[in-house]
């Protein structure tokens, strides 16, 4: 596939990358809001956000090294195997399940997905 051919291509991918990012904030926003007591939600926001950004910065990094290295097609396809096993195993957890509250409080409902 030469350039002129796949820039159309990337600009499509991207716009459909952009409308799932869209959707999943606010249910992901949601679910951590009602998952984290009201006391701790301040220190979950902020701990996210820091984790958020450190990963940006390292995976960069990384990634950058190891195209230099092993070239772009292997990364790409080291990243795309990580984000589908971490899809599979949020699938498998009680995240997934929507069954985890994540309160310490025994009479909290559970939240249903």
């Amino acid at each position: 596939m030469t350039a002129a051919h796949a820039t159309p291509c990337l600009f499509a991918c991207q716009a459909l990358f952009g409308l799932g990012v869209g959707a999943k904030l606010p249910i992901e926003l949601t679910y951590r809001n009602r998952a984290t007591p009201q006391a701790m939600r301040g220190r979950m926001h902020a701990y996210i956000r820091t984790l958020n950004w450190g990963v940006f910065a390292t995976s960069a990094a990384t990634a950058g090294a190891g195209a230099a290295r092993i070239g772009t097609r292997p990364c790409f396809a080291i990243g795309c195997a990580a984000m589908l096993a971490a899809a599979l195993m949020l699938l498998r957890s009680r995240t997934g399940t929507g069954t985890g509250t994540g309160t310490d409080e025994p009479n909290a409902p559970a939240i249903r997905g």
